[in-house]
């Protein structure tokens, strides 16, 4: 009887401790797949950009490209974002969105997180309401916030909450609507180059028409649910507008609770500084057209495609 018991409570421990085991590693696993802090590397440096057939721009760049890398988080993360600036000017992140201390505002009165040339800052960013966001340069060294923003510094910031989901994406594409021009000099002056159709390109993610399909190809199936995060991140004033499919504008309320609305003429104002999250339903199949519906920037190369399946 003893034997039994002491078997009884010996295959109990090993349970136990099996239990104890599984849980452990379960909660690790856990914390790797969503860990509360997340944390990028953005490197500035200047890079030759094709934004039109025959048109490369020296660009200022993240890491390299235009538009910059997209950062995202779920509520409740902690995102630490390292700047390394290879330039001769001075850069920042500023960010929209995300809640942080006044160390880490990214601009001129908070002059500890304007990174000099060579030099390094982590910024600490909290994800604390679910949305749809951009971060950009907010430094004054040399040229104004405007030229270090339309030079190409700039990028995406995505939100989650679990507990307030979005309806369901089939696809999910970030654009950026702006513009680009031959020099900084000429962002200053946009308005009186706009005419001459040469120093000035109205862009999609900093491409005209063609290239701007080919440097960012989207495909979907009919019956698909595509959502686009659209910036405005030009001068001007633009528009989303989407050729056949039924769109919806997808906001939230005070709550985080989200809410969807369709849109009539197929067609979402965006003013400067705007992002907008746009729900497009494919219906029908073919190559359709997103573009700028103030028409000129169209005619000027503000435009891409979508291929939808069968």
């Amino acid at each position: 009887m003893a034997i039994s018991s002491r078997l009884t409570f010996s295959r109990f421990f090993l349970f136990f401790v099996f239990l104890l085991l599984f849980f452990l590693i379960r909660s690790n696993f856990l914390k790797t797949q969503n860990p509360e802090i997340k944390k990028y590397t953005f490197v500035v440096y200047e890079k030759q950009i094709q934004v039109a057939k025959d048109k490369w721009v020296t660009m200022w760049t993240y890491n390299g490209q235009v538009p910059g890398p997209t950062i995202r988080a779920t509520v409740g993360q902690t995102i630490q974002v390292t700047l390394i600036n290879k330039t001769d000017k001075s850069h920042t992140i500023h960010s929209h969105g995300f809640d942080f201390a006044h160390k880490d505002d990214g601009s001129m009165v908070s002059p500890e997180s304007v990174v000099p040339p060579g030099g390094s800052y982590t910024y600490t960013f909290k994800a604390k309401r679910a949305g749809f966001f951009y971060y950009h340069c907010h430094s004054e060294d040399q040229q104004p916030v405007s030229v270090h923003t339309q030079m190409g510094l700039y990028g995406a910031v995505i939100i989650d909450d679990p507990a307030h989901p979005l309806p369901k994406a089939d696809k999910e594409e970030v654009v950026f609507f702006g513009e680009v021009y031959d020099s900084p000099e000429l962002i200053q002056a946009h308005g009186c180059v706009y005419c001459t159709f040469t120093d000035k390109h109205f862009t999609i993610d900093a491409r005209t028409y063609p290239l701007t399909k080919e440097y960012h190809p989207i495909k979907a199936k009919v019956g698909q649910r595509i959502r686009f995060y659209v910036v405005n991140i030009g001068n001007d004033i633009h528009s989303f507008h989407l050729h056949r499919q039924p769109i919806f504008q997808v906001t939230r309320d005070e709550n985080g609770n989200p809410k969807q609305t369709y849109v009539e003429g197929q067609t979402v104002s965006l003013v400067p500084g705007v992002a907008a999250t746009i729900d497009a339903v494919m219906e029908e199949p073919g190559v359709w057209l997103f573009h700028c519906h103030v028409v000129p920037h169209a005619d000027l190369g503000m435009v891409s495609e979508i291929v939808v399946e069968p």
